[in-house]
């Protein structure tokens, strides 16, 4: 995923030639996914990823996200991702979420590498708001994480 990520990526965020890109990931389990899933979730580890997640998110490291249905609906009604509106204008893409805060991966043309068909379909991609500390905080920081979410969203294979 980092590697075509990277050839999404609409600029050398490093300077150097290179596009650098990272994904971390938080394995969050709802209630109800853990019930799902063969041989349950331990409980503990579960806390203590959402534990996790919650400080990255907050962290402001990071403002494109790839969130399953529990987390998108929480960041959603705590105000803490940005409108697609906000982003997009009267260009909004297809397929945004009825909330109008993300979009389901499966809706997308990047779904269509073999890389990111490892996520559910139901995956909603979105961008999260700038904080007053980290990464997103800095002007010029934001707008170029807001052109890379917006090549994301418009990547088309052809």
């Amino acid at each position: 995923i980092q590697e075509d990520l990277a050839t999404v990526m609409p600029y050398d965020n490093t300077g150097d030639g290179k596009k650098i890109t990272k994904f971390k990931v938080f394995s969050c389990y709802s209630e109800d996914d853990a019930k799902k899933i063969e041989g349950g979730v331990d409980t503990q580890q579960n806390a203590a990823n959402y534990k996790d997640f919650n400080s990255y998110f907050s962290s402001g490291e990071c403002c494109i996200y790839f969130l399953g249905k529990d987390n998108y609906e929480r960041m959603v009604n705590n105000g803490r991702l940005q409108s697609m509106s906000d982003i997009f204008g009267e260009d909004t893409p297809e397929g945004t979420e009825e909330s109008g805060f993300g979009v389901k991966i499966s809706e997308l043309g990047i779904y269509e590498l073999d890389s990111f068909r490892v996520l559910p379909e139901d995956t909603y991609v979105c961008l999260s708001k700038p904080l007053i500390h980290g990464e997103s905080s800095k002007k010029d920081n934001y707008t170029h994480m807001t052109e890379f979410f917006k090549a994301i969203v418009n990547y088309s294979k052809t």
